[in-house]
C-alpha cells in the first residue's frame, strides 16, 4: 500500500470517527452500569462452569444471576452494545483531542 493510499485512509477514518457524537456524562454512567452488569454475568457464568465442569445452559446462567432468560438475553446485549458505544465515542475523543 502506498504511503498515498494509506494517508487518504486515515483521513477517511477521521472523518468516520469524527461523525459519532461524544457521550455526555449521563450517558457515560447509564452506559458504564449497563457494562458492568454485562461483566457481573459473565463473571458468573465463568464460576459457574467451573462448578459444573461445563459451559451453564442459558437457563442455569439466569437461575443464577437471579433473571428470566429474556432479561438475561437482553442485559447481555444491551451490555455489548454500551460497551460498543463507548468504545467509539472513546476513539472520538481521541481523535478531538489529536486535532487541537
Amino acid at each position: 500500500m502506498s504511503s498515498l493510499n494509506s494517508t487518504d485512509m486515515v483521513r477517511i477514518y477521521l472523518q468516520e470517527i469524527g461523525r459519532y457524537p461524544m457521550l455526555t456524562p449521563e450517558q457515560e454512567i447509564a452506559y458504564a452500569r449497563e457494562v458492568q452488569q454485562m461483566i457481573a454475568i459473565e463473571k458468573r457464568k465463568s464460576t459457574l462452569a467451573g462448578q459444573l465442569h461445563r459451559q451453564p445452559t442459558i437457563t442455569e446462567l439466569a437461575a443464577a444471576v437471579r433473571l428470566t432468560e429474556t432479561e438475561l438475553t437482553q442485559t447481555l446485549k444491551q451490555g455489548q452494545r454500551a460497551k460498543q458505544k463507548m468504545v467509539t465515542a472513546n476513539l472520538r475523543l481521541v481523535v478531538a483531542i489529536a486535532k487541537k
